[in-house]
């Protein structure tokens, strides 16, 4: 399943009058795709092994609210409430979501919030991650269910390059990201 993110969402349908890195991204997309982007739900519900999971893509309030790693209790409850993005429902018991770039799974008091991290732009180290739900799908019964983060290789050099050949705006400040994992040389 796929969720619509702050990218999906606004990318396809800004006008000319923005940035010129910004109408790079947009006219790399052609309108199909662009129409499969903003046709995406932002939020997806499933059941797996007797819990209930919920995807979305940077908050239970919007794809453009972000909750980074060091959030407040507060955050933390907030993701599993019902909203109006995600619709009325029963509470999840694990919720998946990423935005920040940031991977790390916590639990408290039974329920499980996890960030997947990015294959594309990881941020909390330079090694790119993502999440596998194991389990037994549209099960209620309670069963083994795992969720597990994993690291992969990345060839930073080849990505770059071919940033580079295809012109792509702020190639330089990407390829400083991938390889130290900091946002725009911040943090």
């Amino acid at each position: 399943m796929t969720v619509r993110g702050n990218w999906d969402e606004f990318l396809p349908v800004i006008g000319d009058d923005r940035s010129p890195e910004l109408l790079w991204w947009r006219d790399e997309l052609g309108q199909e795709h662009k129409d499969w982007l903003v046709s995406l739900p932002l939020s997806h519900d499933l059941v797996m092994s007797g819990r209930r999971v919920r995807l979305f893509h940077a908050s239970a309030q919007s794809p453009h609210v972000r909750v980074f790693f060091d959030h407040t209790a507060e955050e933390f409850e907030a993701m599993f409430r019902a909203t109006e993005m995600t619709g009325p429902g029963p509470e999840p018991d694990v919720v998946i979501y990423g935005d920040i770039h940031d991977a790390y799974v916590e639990t408290r008091d039974g329920r499980t919030l996890a960030n997947a991290g990015s294959c594309g732009n990881p941020l909390d180290e330079p090694t790119p991650s993502y999440l596998i739900l194991e389990g037994a799908l549209e099960s209620p019964e309670p069963a083994p269910f795992g969720l597990h983060l994993v690291r992969v290789p990345y060839d930073v050099d080849a990505e770059v390059a071919v940033a580079h050949r295809l012109g792509m705006p702020t190639a330089d400040v990407w390829e400083v990201e991938l390889r130290t994992a900091r946002y725009r040389g911040n943090q």
